[in-house]
């Protein structure tokens, strides 16, 4: 097997991905290929922990990263929600939180400048003047008992990696498995995401997300891959559903502003790199033990191709270019079309949809010769044109 193919179309790409880790293979590397724990206790078990032992300095340092990582960003997720408020009607200008603003807090929350106390952020609170304080009381409530059930759970994962003892590592994985499905159930409470603006509903979800995200990484600690791989299918297909509801929800202008480029970004860099985190996990369960100790030796003669910075576009201070694409954008079209342009990058079926209604409009003429190069921009447009 050539298994530079695992890591080929990451490493040909640049990928700037908002809450998706960009370095999925090298949890691979440094975590499963030396275990097996559905064998028990056996000499490849030993075999690895001697392994890992041999190089403490390196052990799980990537893994601890995206662990960190994880942590850092629901917390500064959950804690621009304070600002946002919880309400249908928008009272702030979102701009100070949107996609730009959310990338700088996380580095410096990163950085401690910032301190992140039971999912929130002080500075946000006190700036916060929303006249919805009440609901927010009750939503704060819930939300900063699942964040401690969610810092419990990581904080579990990333002790786990120290634990010598295969079973008691194990056991301690599954109770963070188990915390992090009660953090899940409290996100999930459907009269959380009643009567809310989009804005807060899209920073919900997203915390959501990443702690779907945290459940795919436990399965793989535990080296349960297929139920890893399982959860990232399952996460793929939520953001996708999640998305176009949020769209659906959205009720103004200022709204479409702050989802916007967030979930352009999501959909065209985190779902791609979620999927070839799928993909990864599918090759490496078709190994076979040798195929897995030149896999091994592989990482260890090359560790620069598996390990990369978590997220490392996300430390740059230029504004995103989704932002300013989306600036562009509002310059041509109006709020209906906007919001159709976003579900085409969503769903791509939704313009050929649109494409055929065109081919049978009077505007046939204007898009048949060449239809599959004409802009996502032209037939949002034309569509709502059409239908005006």
């Amino acid at each position: 097997m050539d298994f530079f193919s695992l890591i080929g179309e990451v490493g040909q790409a640049v990928f700037l991905p908002f809450l998706a880790p960009s370095n999925s293979l090298s949890l691979i590397g440094e975590v499963n290929l030396g275990f097996n724990f559905n064998n028990g206790l056996n000499e490849t078990v030993t075999q690895g922990f001697q392994t890992i032992n041999q190089n403490i300095a390196q052990g799980f340092g990537t893994t601890h990263q995206m662990i960190d990582s994880l942590q850092n960003t629901v917390g500064v997720l959950q804690a621009t929600t304070a600002f946002i408020g919880v309400t249908s009607v928008v009272g702030v200008g979102l701009s100070a939180v949107n996609l730009h603003q959310t990338i700088k807090l996380r580095n410096d929350v990163k950085q401690l400048k910032y301190q992140v106390e039971d999912g929130f952020i002080k500075v946000l609170e006190q700036t916060r003047n929303i006249p919805d304080e009440v609901e927010f009381r009750h939503h704060r409530t819930i939300l900063m008992l699942a964040y401690g059930k969610f810092l419990q759970a990581t904080n579990l994962m990333k002790s786990a990696l120290s634990i010598d003892d295969i079973h008691t590592r194990k056991n301690t994985l599954s109770n963070a498995q188990l915390l992090l499905s009660n953090a899940l159930s409290a996100y999930n409470q459907p009269d959380l995401l009643q009567n809310i603006n989009a804005a807060a509903y899209l920073r919900r979800l997203e915390c959501v997300w990443m702690m779907e995200q945290t459940q795919a990484v436990n399965f793989q600690l535990l080296n349960e891959l297929k139920a890893s791989r399982h959860c990232l299918s399952h996460l793929q297909e939520r953001i996708k559903t999640d998305s176009l509801n949020i769209i659906n929800h959205c009720s103004s202008q200022e709204e479409l502003d702050f989802i916007y480029p967030e979930i352009a970004r999501i959909t065209r860099q985190d779902v791609p790199i979620l999927d070839r985190w799928q993909t990864q996990i599918n090759l490496i369960e078709q190994l076979n033990q040798s195929e897995k100790k030149e896999l091994i030796a592989l990482i260890k003669s090359n560790p620069e191709q598996f390990s990369h910075n978590i997220n490392v576009g996300n430390i740059t201070q230029d504004e995103p270019l989704e932002i300013n694409e989306y600036s562009e954008l509002k310059i041509k079209s109006h709020y209906e079309s906007l919001q159709d342009q976003l579900r085409y990058i969503i769903n791509p079926d939704l313009r050929q949809e649109h494409k055929k209604y065109l081919l049978n409009s009077p505007f046939s003429e204007l898009i048949s010769a060449n239809f599959e190069q004409v802009s996502d921009t032209t037939i949002a447009n034309l569509y709502h044109y059409a239908n005006s």
